[in-house]
């Protein structure tokens, strides 16, 4: 799962330069208003296993942990968020345009976690 994550973090620097139509979303396609808010828990979700790594914790077990209680909470299985992850890897405009929001999405997490007060 890690490894498809970092692998769409580059396809959306290559897909940015990209002057394609927009494509049709298919029915078995989680749609990108709902694929945003799971791609950035899955980014929290990898910083925090970075925090644990840190730590020296058992990050095998948390990952799934957390990539379980991620799909659970959105209500989509494995095999829907893998074959979307799929269909959006090989339509790299959309992608680029989910990445978009959810980057805008984390920023805006990232400055409530920095304005709060310590």
């Amino acid at each position: 799962m890690k490894k498809i994550l970092i692998l769409l973090l580059c396809l959306v620097a290559l897909g940015g330069c990209s002057k394609e139509k927009r494509v049709s979303i298919p029915d078995d396609v989680i749609p990108p208003e709902q694929m945003v808010p799971v791609l950035v828990d899955f980014h929290l979700a990898e910083a925090a296993l970075v925090k644990a790594r840190e730590a020296q914790k058992d990050v095998d077990l948390l990952r799934d942990h957390y990539y379980n209680s991620i799909l659970k909470k959105h209500n989509i299985s494995y095999s829907k968020f893998y074959s979307s992850m799929k269909f959006y890897s090989e339509n790299l405009k959309e992608l680029h345009i989910i990445y978009g929001d959810v980057v805008s999405e984390l920023s805006k997490t990232q400055s409530r976690i920095l304005s709060r007060p310590r």
